[in-house]
């Protein structure tokens, strides 16, 4: 006689024939306990469900539902929905041998998986932003079951802000702790979780723990102080940046301090598009068209000359909170300028060249281009004058070729003018006749290529 195994009895085609004779719970109870008793696996056994159909025990689950999935059904009813996705193991076999049907993989309705599947769509920012009180009570609540449930959506969801509007979780970041800061960055555009709100209907009587875990879940799906998070620069240079409408005055400073704050945080970040600013004259200008002031101790002071009309200079009044040294530093990436162009240079010097010449007793002084800057007169003689501008306090002076041939052929009438330390320390350097104030100046290579032209060939 064969021996019948239990892979035999094990068989789908069987265990249906034991359902249409009103015994397939029975038998394949039976089954399970006999191969528990022989230490067999359970992989790829089969179970009955609900609907007395066979079905892999791993793809179902128990038809008890834990207390806190009724709950969730009970704030959620959309969930219910949910349930009919699932297939249940037939209740009187889970009576039976529920502890076997775990080792066969038969698992519960987890809260986080409901959660999953109904809850992260609606608070989901691809669903309709909450606008009425309803809504955003519903939001709280939803937001609520994720905390409870450990969930960390990796995709930006709703989240209400301070004033009670609902802001993508990538627009939206933790309080700080200083209040009057608080008010300063929201003007700027930088809006804060309403912590108050989500702490106002979570079940935690602690509200101290409550805060904590509040913060802890925000944290984790990457919602953060604006000092945490370098979004909030985008978001304020969106606010003054230079392409947008200008702010008044009391914002802009307002703007403009909190940008900075939020820079000082990120002191990798170099450069930012130029902003608007406040200049001296109370107007506002974009920053790449504007000079340091005097008060900002700039490598180069064109405030305190009045030569060359540069352009406009930064107000003095972001000084009053801060130090110079720390204001310098970020008005330097948002390149507020601290160098003239080399034409303004060039400028301050012909006009400061011009002036000294008049006090010297100089006269009918005009403006030549063949080797010299100036033509002018002393004594009756006729002088050709070539000036330069330096903002170095002194450097190596370099005449171009038509300059030293203009030197070499007015000799005493040629005058050379330098001005160096522009603009803060100008100083005048006048030389007559600089082709003899400098040694060995007529000794010149003549580069190989030009000897080459005049080789001579042997007749």
């Amino acid at each position: 006689m064969k021996q019948i195994t239990l892979e035999k009895l094990h068989n789908k085609e069987l265990i249906e024939k034991k359902l249409k004779e009103g015994k397939g719970i029975d038998f394949i109870a039976e089954l399970y306990r006999e191969a528990d008793k022989r230490n067999r696996s359970f992989y790829g056994w089969f179970i009955i469900d609900k609907e007395f159909k066979i079905r892999s025990a791993s793809e179902t689950h128990f038809s008890s539902i834990p207390k806190e999935v009724e709950e969730l059904l009970e704030d959620v009813p959309e969930a219910k929905e949910i349930l009919g996705e699932y297939k249940f193991v037939h209740p009187e076999l889970e009576a039976k041998i529920k502890e076997l049907l775990k080792k066969a993989g038969v698992s519960s309705i987890s809260y986080s998986e409901i959660c999953e599947k109904v809850v992260i769509p609606k608070v989901s920012i691809r669903s309709p932003k909450p606008t009425c009180d309803d809504a955003k009570k519903k939001l709280k609540v939803w937001t609520y079951m994720l905390k409870k449930a450990g969930i960390y959506p990796s995709n930006e969801i709703w989240i209400l802000d301070r004033s009670g509007e609902a802001q993508s979780s990538s627009e939206i970041f933790l309080q700080i702790e200083d209040k009057k800061k608080i008010e300063e960055y929201e003007r700027a555009g930088i809006k804060f979780v309403d912590l108050d709100a989500y702490i106002s209907v979570d079940k935690e009587q602690d509200k101290e723990k409550a805060k904590k875990e509040w913060i802890n879940f925000f944290n984790k799906i990457n919602i953060k102080s604006p000092k945490d998070n370098k979004r909030a620069i985008e978001i304020v240079l969106r606010k003054i940046g230079k392409d947008v409408s200008k702010l008044n005055k009391e914002d802009l400073l307002i703007c403009t301090k909190v940008l900075k704050e939020l820079c000082e945080a990120f002191p990798y970040i170099s450069e930012l598009q130029p902003i608007q600013v406040l200049t001296d004259k109370e107007e506002i200008e974009i920053s790449e068209n504007v000079y340091f002031s005097s008060k900002y101790e700039p490598e180069q002071d064109w405030q305190r000359q009045s030569l060359v009309e540069v352009g406009s200079f930064l107000s003095d009044k972001y000084l009053e909170e801060g130090s110079i040294r720390g204001w310098k530093e970020f008005f330097r990436k948002v390149r507020v300028r601290e160098k003239a162009p080399s034409e303004a240079v060039e400028k301050f010097a012909i006009i400061f060249a011009s002036n000294r010449l008049s006090e010297l007793g100089y006269s009918n002084i005009r403006h030549s281009q063949d080797g010299h800057d100036f033509i002018c007169n002393k004594d009756g003689i006729e002088y050709y004058v070539e000036v330069k501008g330096r903002t170095a306090d002194i450097e190596d002076i370099k005449l171009e070729k038509s300059e030293v041939k203009s030197a070499i052929k007015k000799k005493n009438t040629y005058i050379l003018i330098v001005v160096f330390g522009i603009p803060n320390q100008p100083k005048l350097c006048m030389i007559t006749n600089p082709i003899e104030a400098v040694e060995d100046w007529y000794e010149i290579t003549i580069p190989k290529e030009t000897l080459k032209k005049f080789i001579m060939n042997k007749t």
